[in-house]
């Protein structure tokens, strides 16, 4: 069942970094192979979920500011 340990080794880090800093809302974003999305929550509402959506956005807005040589992988 877990055989990605790249994977694995990611859950890991996540949820001990979860665990380390007191977290009292998590949300989980997934997508399987085939496109299924799959979401999760807790202790999240209407206006967490908006905050994470735009951080998630600000990430890939930065992902794609860095694939264009706008940026540096250490800038932030």
């Amino acid at each position: 069942m877990f055989e990605n340990k790249d994977l694995c080794a990611w859950m890991e880090d996540a949820v001990r970094h979860i665990m380390e800093h007191e977290t009292d809302g998590i949300a989980i974003v997934a997508q399987s192979r085939d496109g299924e999305l799959f979401t999760a929550h807790f202790n999240v509402g209407c206006c967490r979920k908006m905050e994470f959506a735009s951080h998630i956005q600000i990430d890939a807005v930065h992902d794609v500011l860095e694939a264009n040589g706008y940026v540096k992988e250490d800038d932030d």
